[in-house]
């Protein structure tokens, strides 16, 4: 359906912090025109789905409004696109947010001409799921058996006699530009001398199932289609390897400016605190932005942790290293933060203290 008029997209208030923003690829929200969306300086897309290799002479994308041939294959061709934006940033104080969004590995899976029948010869295995069921003395559901001889089952899949192997080898093969374009991007950075403080996300929007369970495609909520990636580059932020093993979602993905996000009027502004457990007897919770008539003062105190308000960010931080100061980091067994960027709190911190005080906190829920 049509996007509803009033709409805010989040990139409008990332303009509103002084972002140069870009959007290139499949917008995949509305196909019914690639128009350029608010809230970004710098678009190219197409609708719907798009296609790897242009269809015809005539066929257009969308570049900042303009119509504009499709010169070649579209992995490459968005990468092109996202060097020209990364290219303009030459203000070094001024942040940017480039999302670029690619059709790859979407079906049907075409590769790059030079990828084409790379893994031809490479050995694929079955998943073991996909024996079939004789008897079914798991006990696996109905509507599973069912699903088999349907237009996703293994057997007919898409009802054509498409050679399952060969799919997933198109598949990889396909996915090798995307690999590229993440190279050339990261190659870009470097370029710039921003690669360590930039934050980079890497995400799908789902698995694939290729025989697993009798299936293919991705309808049915089998691990192998809902585990998707999701990694993360900043040096500055986070050491590499840092593995979270908690679950989760691209909802979890919050962007913030290094001065603080403007917030939208018509929201509440958010509670913003930071918790420090010293020891059993020395809880801390510092925190600004409580709603007006919030007994959280007074709950803290019943639960012997002792509540410090503050007017603000500046505020709350320099209370908090205050706190810090009056204690022996050796006996600090945990802390925590909410309501804003959390790996902007912890370059704060660090600047303060130093990594090594600071690689001595221990995360808590």
């Amino acid at each position: 359906r049509l996007v509803p008029e009033g709409t805010l997209f989040f990139p409008q208030y990332l303009q509103k912090a002084g972002y140069a923003t870009g959007f290139i690829g499949k917008w995949h929200m509305g196909g019914h025109h690639d128009d350029p969306r608010p809230g970004f300086d710098y678009w190219v897309s197409f609708k719907g789905q798009g296609n790897y290799f242009p269809p015809n002479p005539n066929y257009t994308i969308n570049v900042n409004g303009k119509r504009v041939p499709q010169d070649g294959y579209i992995t490459t061709l968005l990468t092109d696109y996202a060097i020209d934006f990364l290219e303009q940033q030459t203000e070094r104080d001024k942040p940017f947010f480039l999302y670029l969004s690619h059709k790859a590995v979407h079906s049907n899976f075409t590769p790059e001409d030079r990828y084409k029948d790379r893994f031809r010869e490479k050995e694929f295995d079955r998943p073991d799921s996909e024996d079939k069921v004789v008897g079914n003395d798991r006990n696996l559901p109905r509507w599973l058996l069912d699903q088999r001889n349907s237009w996703h089952g293994v057997d007919f899949p898409y009802h054509s006699e498409l050679d399952i192997e060969a799919y997933y080898k198109r598949y990889c093969e396909a996915l090798c530009s995307v690999d590229d374009s993440v190279g050339t991007v990261l190659e870009q950075l470097d370029k710039m001398g921003i690669r360590d403080e930039t934050l980079v996300i890497y995400m799908g929007d789902n698995g694939f199932m290729f025989g697993e369970h009798g299936l293919i495609d991705k309808r049915v909520a089998y691990e192998t289609s809902i585990r998707v990636p999701m990694l993360m580059q900043c040096p500055d932020l986070f050491k590499g390897g840092t593995v979270v093993e908690e679950m989760v979602a691209n909802i979890d993905i919050e962007v913030a400016s290094d001065d603080g996000f403007p917030y939208p009027e018509t929201a509440a502004s958010p509670v913003i605190s930071i918790a420090i457990k010293f020891n059993e007897d020395d809880f801390y919770v510092f925190g600004f932005n409580e709603p007006e008539g919030c007994e959280i003062e007074e709950t803290l105190s019943r639960q012997h942790i002792k509540y410090v308000s503050c007017k603000d960010e500046a505020d709350l931080l320099g209370s908090f290293l205050a706190c810090w100061n009056q204690h022996c980091p050796d006996i600090v067994t945990g802390w925590n933060v909410s309501g804003f960027d959390i790996p902007y709190l912890y370059n704060r911190i660090v600047k303060v203290l130093g990594e090594k005080k600071v690689s001595e906190l221990s995360p808590w829920k």
